[in-house]
């Protein structure tokens, strides 16, 4: 009975055609396999390969790919999918499912976008703030009426360890860890209770000023740090560790 399982699983990835999802970022790397709107399978890279890529090719059939980057190094896997499948670049040119206010587009980060669109399409209709928790921490807001405004950028927990130490004559270097108590005992406690709680107080105060402006304000977080510092927080929101990846999907189903 199990072999027979494994020769439908075996079967059915390769009846199906397949999306291909690429999201290059800086500190990880993720690919996704998605049919139409499911997410099948989510894969993380500290670097990815045109070998991973081709071990990928022998387990799944794809039709279409799309890739996100915010990296200098990804013209292998570029070339990996000009050779192998068709694929579209993230970009504020692609066709969306709201209008772009920003103003300096082509410096908009794609997984901004991303994440705004995965946001949208969790929620249709009302305002949106989305937060994204990583190498630094993004907030980005679509009105009711599917305008994008921008929002603000600001540095993630590592950012703010390594300044601490880069900017000062004592203060050291040290590796992030969690923290169970927001009152540091040591120089090395006070750190990581400045930059998590720093930012957990960042995010609960950007909220707010966005609650004070816009009615009916729903706010999803997603991100690897997000676990970090996610118990601080005072206001409650909606989480999706894979927004830009359903964003990027959405993204790529629109712009066949």
């Amino acid at each position: 009975m199990r072999y027979l399982i494994q020769l439908w699983t075996l079967f059915f990835t390769f009846a199906l055609k397949m999306n291909l999802i690429i999201d290059l970022g800086n500190t990880y790397h993720k690919l996704a396999i998605c049919h139409y709107d499911k997410i099948i399978e989510v894969r993380r890279f500290l670097e990815l390969k045109a070998s991973d890529l081709d071990s990928l090719a022998k387990e799944y059939s794809f039709q279409k790919a799309i890739i996100s980057s915010v990296v200098k190094n990804d013209v292998e896997v570029k070339g990996w999918l000009a050779k192998n499948i068709p694929f579209v670049e993230m970009s504020a040119n692609l066709k969306l499912p709201f209008e772009l206010l920003y103003q300096s587009k082509d410096t908009l980060g794609t997984d901004r976008i991303a994440a705004s669109v995965g946001a949208r399409k969790m929620f249709p209709i009302g305002n949106l703030l989305v937060i994204q928790a990583g190498s630094c921490v993004t907030f980005d807001f679509v009105d009711k009426d599917n305008l994008y405004h921008g929002g603000s950028i600001s540095p993630g927990i590592m950012m703010r360890l390594k300044s601490m130490n880069y900017y000062t004559g004592k203060l050291p270097e040290i590796d992030f860890e969690e923290i169970s108590s927001f009152i540091g005992s040591s120089t090395k406690e006070s750190m990581l209770s400045g930059a998590t709680c720093g930012i957990a107080s960042e995010i609960d105060g950007m909220i707010d000023r966005y609650k004070e402006l816009f009615e009916d304000l729903t706010v999803i977080i997603t991100g690897g740090a997000i676990k970090y510092f996610d118990k601080w927080l005072k206001n409650s929101n909606f989480a999706n560790p894979n927004l830009v990846i359903e964003g990027l999907n959405a993204i790529l189903n629109i712009n066949d």
